[in-house]
């Protein structure tokens, strides 16, 4: 299992379209403040491009998230994609379904799969980051894989603290205890469960029973926007920060100007207070940072 390095060519596993080369970081990156840039290929320097987030077409664009930190520290970057609006034919993956891929895992923490990519249905991806469930109809459903909870488990991996290994599906504070604004919760696309956090499973399985006893008399038009995400994928990238610096590339295959693009530092939140998800896309008001 190999380890971390601190500016690298991150091997992505491309969601859609033909085999793209592996986004990087840049040389500059190392002089840049914390944030979410774009590399342009023509150079290799960052560039805060939003009119690349403005096309009507399908595109891929090589993206970079710069980490700083004081003192060295390990930590994951959840990157979140997908589209508001209608469904597509050629839509990647195909609606129900929510796309996984991770890149490498933490050669401290062992036990762990160095790779992983697969995928999951949505409502067994909401069950867990979403309700912080560990069962329910949808996480156990199988595959020639095995279930969906399995999938789920393969997909997330840990990283090294100073009080030992963190899951980045962790329910669980510093401290050890549960708290609502967990690492799993940080993997919901549904920003309020980011911003404050899950109910405890047993409150939260209760208020779900009465949500779905309410929606059969509230109209299809008052139905959450979060509903009509599409293409929804998940990249978890690993990191250690060298000199409390460390960067982090992927790339966006995207279809704009629906495209919703969503950055966070899981450890980020820990030993630096409440680290806000960087989020770019409709209604984010999110911009790329200026080199």
């Amino acid at each position: 299992m190999r380890s971390f390095r601190t500016v690298v060519l991150l091997l992505t596993v491309p969601f859609c379209g033909p085999a793209l080369a592996a986004p990087f970081c840049p040389p500059r990156a190392a002089e840049l403040q914390a944030g979410i840039y774009v590399r342009r290929d023509d150079t290799g320097l960052p560039l805060a491009a939003m009119e690349q987030f403005e096309l009507s077409t399908r595109r891929s664009v090589d993206l970079f998230y710069v980490i700083r930190s004081i003192g060295d520290r390990a930590g994951a970057v959840v990157v979140k994609r997908a589209r508001f609006g209608v469904l597509l034919d050629d839509d990647a993956p195909p609606a129900g379904q929510v796309n996984l891929a991770r890149n490498s895992a933490s050669a401290d923490c062992p036990g762990l799969r160095p790779t992983y990519s697969g995928k999951v249905s949505i409502q067994a991806y909401e069950d867990y980051h979403d309700h912080g469930l560990e069962t329910s109809s949808a996480l156990s459903q199988t595959s020639i894989t095995g279930s969906a909870r399995d999938e789920l488990k393969a997909f997330h991996t840990s990283y090294k603290t100073a009080a030992g290994c963190r899951e980045t599906d962790s329910k669980s504070g510093a401290n050890g205890f549960y708290i609502a604004r967990n690492n799993r919760s940080q993997f919901s696309f549904d920003t309020k469960v980011v911003d404050i956090g899950m109910p405890e499973p047993a409150f939260d399985i209760a208020t779900r029973w009465a949500s779905k006893v309410a929606s059969l008399v509230v109209s299809p038009v008052g139905a959450s926007e979060g509903a009509r995400l599409r293409e929804r994928s998940v990249e978890l990238l690993p990191y250690q920060t060298q000199n409390g610096f460390a960067c982090v590339a992927f790339s966006l295959d995207g279809r704009l100007p629906k495209q919703m693009l969503r950055v966070n530092d899981l450890e980020g939140q820990w030993v630096q207070g409440i680290s806000r998800e960087v989020r770019l896309g409709p209604g984010s008001k999110g911009r790329l940072r200026q080199p």
